[in-house]
């Protein structure tokens, strides 16, 4: 199972919430969470 893509959603007005998206050479698909509230410059 091979990685082909990877991408990264910065969302939501007035804060970054940033979410990833990793899809596999398969079609399987994995949905984060990559949010640290309070310090979204840090993430």
């Amino acid at each position: 199972m091979r990685i082909i893509e990877a991408k990264v959603v910065v969302c939501s007005p007035g804060r970054n919430f940033v979410t990833l998206k990793i899809v596999t050479e398969d079609g399987v698909y994995g949905i984060g969470d990559a949010t640290l509230n309070g310090r979204e410059l840090a993430v």
